[in-house]
């Protein structure tokens, strides 16, 4: 679940789908 973790802190704000 890194990923979704490193990507809502990532863009916590856009909270888009992942482009990478």
């Amino acid at each position: 679940r890194a990923k979704e973790i490193y990507f809502k802190e990532w863009d916590p704000q856009r909270h888009s789908a992942p482009d990478g």
